[in-house]
């Protein structure tokens, strides 16, 4: 964990809603760099240790970069909605677009980054209508 992550994740977890979709590029490019260290880390038990072991760090960083589009939703609402975003924005994503579906890590960058502007721009709209 300690080589592997500043390798995948030299910017560092978003802070900031732009963070968001700039980071995507960079960080799946780094994925795929890293594929195998990748899959280890999404699908052993051990991988996911080292990935809980930062799992307040990340829903804090997150939840720092979406303030503006989740607000007016209630707590577990917006929880939900950055929880959905921090998913597009992880090896989740990754491992499956491009084992399931042969997605280069470009394509993948696109695509994540198209789903989160996405889901941001209706966030910004909702005006705190629930979800």
């Amino acid at each position: 964990w300690e080589r592997l992550n500043p390798r995948v994740a030299a910017q560092g977890l978003p802070t900031e809603e732009r963070q968001l979709t700039d980071f995507l590029g960079p960080m799946y490019a780094a994925f795929e760099d890293n594929a195998d260290l990748i899959a280890v880390a999404q699908s052993t038990p051990q991988g996911r240790a080292m990935r809980m072991s930062v799992k307040d760090k990340r829903a804090k960083a997150f939840r720092a970069a979406t303030p503006e589009a989740t607000r007016g939703l209630g707590e577990r609402e917006a929880i939900m909605a950055t929880a959905v975003i921090q998913l597009l924005h992880g090896g989740q994503a990754w491992i499956e677009m491009r084992q399931q579906w042969g997605l280069s890590s470009e394509e993948i960058a696109r695509a994540c980054a198209w789903a989160i502007a996405t889901l941001l721009k209706d966030l910004h709209g909702r005006e705190g209508r629930p979800l």
